[in-house]
């Protein structure tokens, strides 16, 4: 099993493959820089990774997810959507700061008409782009769309390896079905278009789905996706540091998957999740503070589409805005000592593990016992 997330090593491959060694002496700089501005608390580079929230809006209903329940409240008190001009304003923001790549979320980031602009324009500033997709809205239109945007990979969620669990877990009967359908019609129009996506599905792993990993691992593979990843459940409606603690049968369940999901060599499509993240998954289950010290004040950024800026995808799922780009503009805000209070909050947090930045910890925390 891996000791660092897929993707890291996929990209580096990719970018050496392609001879481009002033990319990846440039990643390494960049690496370096960003572990030491956390040492010296200063940030001596821009983020790698970005995020742009493109709307809190969903056709779903996810029992783990209150978005569209922020998204009425935000829009309540007055907040205004940011235009496309607006969005592409961000992006050039993310550009300026040498961010690496942008990942776009919501939501459902394709409620936004937009999208594909937003990732062509993305991409024309130098920058990889990145989608989360529930994968409803994903028909032949949107997928050639998404396909001539240039947008290099795409996560579709898919919880469940029936539609009972997937359906119960995302609120929307029949979801399940159009989700399976979306997969495979993305699958097949990249392969037909040639274009240069890496395709992966994600399961949030809780107690409705812990029985079906095996079974989840045969359907991603019957779908041609590159990858599947999991994501220990996390209680984002509740806040940091709270939820339950799973009882004692559930984490049975869970050191179980682990064990199966530690057995690469067994699977029948590859893990995106490192060795050292499966590790994590009982001490998340249970509730436990992650052991990993958090880079995020100094690794990324995240906007949504009002304009509020997080440090990262936790913060937005707490609703915890450090920023807004009605005062400020995002490099001035990311070198400006307005920052560095909450910079400091964000180093001693301990209360998540979501992948995208639990997985970026562990890379700079590489000799951290887990």
């Amino acid at each position: 099993m891996a000791q660092v997330r897929r993707v890291y090593l996929d990209f580096v491959k990719k970018q050496a493959g392609s001879g481009r060694i002033g990319w990846l002496f440039g990643i390494g700089v960049q690496y370096a820089l960003t572990k030491l501005s956390h040492a010296v608390a200063r940030p001596l580079c821009g983020p790698i990774l970005g995020t742009l929230v493109t709307n809190y809006s969903c056709n779903l209903r996810c029992r783990m997810c209150r978005m569209p329940q922020d998204d009425a409240r935000l829009r309540e008190s007055g907040n205004k959507l940011l235009s496309t001009e607006g969005m592409r304003s961000v992006i050039d923001g993310f550009a300026r700061l040498g961010t690496r790549g942008i990942g776009f979320t919501g939501g459902e980031p394709l409620l936004r008409p937009d999208l594909p602009d937003l990732l062509r324009h993305t991409r024309a500033r130098g920058m990889m782009t990145h989608l989360n997709t529930n994968g409803t809205m994903l028909d032949e239109a949107n997928v050639l769309a998404l396909l001539d945007a240039g947008v290099s990979s795409m996560n579709i969620s898919l919880d469940g390896a029936t539609e009972k669990s997937h359906d119960r877990i995302r609120g929307v009967s029949g979801s399940f079905g159009k989700t399976v359908e979306a997969v495979r019609r993305v699958a097949r129009m990249r392969k037909g278009s040639r274009a240069d996506l890496r395709l992966k599905v994600v399961a949030v792993l809780s107690e409705d789905n812990l029985d079906e990993v095996a079974d989840y691992l045969a359907l991603a593979a019957s779908l041609g996706v590159d990858c599947v990843e999991f994501i220990p459940r996390q209680r984002f409606p509740e806040g940091p540091g709270k939820g339950a603690r799973a009882d004692d049968a559930t984490l049975a369940k869970v050191d179980a998957a682990v064990r199966l999901l530690g057995d690469a060599a067994s699977l029948p499509v590859p893990l995106e999740n490192s060795g050292r993240m499966l590790a994590l998954f009982a001490s998340s289950f249970r509730g436990e503070p992650s052991p990993l010290s958090c880079h995020a004040g100094y690794n990324s950024l995240a906007v949504d589409c009002y304009g509020r800026i997080f440090p990262c995808v936790p913060y937005v799922n707490w609703d915890r805005p450090v920023g807004n780009l009605s005062t400020t503009d995002l490099e001035t805000f990311w070198y400006s000592d307005a920052y560095a209070p909450a910079r400091r909050e964000v180093a001693a947090c301990h209360a998540c593990t979501l992948n995208c930045q639990a997985e970026l910890n562990l890379l700079f925390n590489p000799f951290r016992r887990i």
